[in-house]
């Protein structure tokens, strides 16, 4: 192969993993845009829940501590 063609296939494959490696990115920064939305929603159950255990905790510690009748 002279040498001018293997230039031109070299550069060709550079062009094509450059597109590849630009898809790539954008993949990946869509992803993090996600991972951050679903961490935040995850903080946000994870008070909730924690509020309901400390409601429910204060409710409970009216209750007598026995053993549900179907025991």
């Amino acid at each position: 192969m002279p040498l001018p063609d293997r230039q031109i296939a070299i550069e060709e494959l550079l062009a094509h993993q450059q597109q590849l490696i630009d898809e790539l990115n954008g993949v990946v920064t869509e992803q993090r845009l996600e991972m951050d939305s679903l961490i935040l929603k995850v903080s946000r159950l994870e008070n909730r829940l924690s509020g309901l255990a400390q409601s429910t905790a204060l409710a409970s510690d009216d209750l007598p501590h026995e053993k549900p009748p179907h025991y």
